[in-house]
């Protein structure tokens, strides 16, 4: 179990909302950076800044594979769950107020006229009365009498479609699976094929970074983990060998090329 401080901490992370996206995605399988971009619509700057943070604070890890792409997946599965009374204890022991997690926690917790003086709900009798009937079978004959087919064929509906799409993720994670396949294999072309351009893994790294988007020199070098002036020689070299043209600040692939 989390310590307070810890708890405070991993709520204030888990408050973003892109940062619980990811962390879902990466439920399912390790990702890359311009993969998490692409499947999130976030901009690789932004992922990149998501994935630094949850490194540092060790729910993700990282590893990389053959053709040195860096992976992020989850360091440990997790679940998180709120009770009123963890509500209550965290902000006693300064959780901050501003947490987007607590707060939408907070908006959840019933509060009615069975609720004490310290906010929390006194537990229900489900003693049976004198017609042995207990008390939670009355409520559920209720709460059914006020159910309409309306309410169920809305319900089933919405079930139905979060079965499609769930379908279709796996589909498309399917697909994702055999692209990933063909792109691993472009690169080993790339790199067996084209090294009298491709020169060094810092050229490698640099071009691969820039093959999905148009990238600073200064967010290359927090991708890569490779200083500035390393990415800065790269590029220059790239550019004289008309692998990569540069348009302000920004970097990216020439569009000129024969097949």
């Amino acid at each position: 179990m989390l310590e307070d401080e810890n708890v405070s901490r991993m709520l204030d992370i888990l408050g973003n909302k892109n940062r619980r996206r990811i962390i879902m995605l990466l439920r399912e399988r390790p990702c890359f950076v311009t993969e998490i971009s692409d499947l999130l619509m976030i901009s690789p700057k932004a992922v990149i800044d998501h994935l630094q943070l949850m490194e540092r604070e060790q729910i993700l890890s990282v590893r990389y594979d053959l053709n040195r792409r860096k992976y992020y997946y989850l360091s440990n599965n997790f679940q998180i769950v709120i009770s009123p009374e963890a509500i209550s204890n965290a902000e006693y022991e300064g959780l901050p107020a501003d947490s987007a997690l607590l707060k939408e926690a907070k908006s959840r917790v019933p509060h009615n006229e069975a609720a004490g003086a310290d906010g929390y709900c006194a537990a229900s009798d489900s003693s049976s009365d004198t017609r042995g009937t207990s008390v939670a079978d009355k409520d559920n004959a209720a709460v059914s009498g006020r159910i309409s087919d309306a309410d169920v064929g809305r319900t089933l509906g919405c079930i139905s479609d979060i079965r499609y799409l769930m379908e279709s993720r796996s589909e498309i994670l399917s697909d994702l699976r055999a692209l990933e396949s063909e792109v691993n294999d472009k690169i080993l072309e790339l790199k067996t094929a084209c090294k009298e351009i491709i020169g060094s893994e810092t050229e490698l790294n640099l071009v691969l970074a820039l093959a999905g988007y148009e990238i600073s020199a200064e967010d290359l070098s927090q991708l890569l983990k490779t200083p500035v002036p390393e990415v800065a020689e790269g590029l220059r070299g790239l550019e004289a060998k008309g692998i990569v043209e540069r348009t302000g600040s920004l970097y990216r692939i020439c569009d000129n090329y024969v097949r």
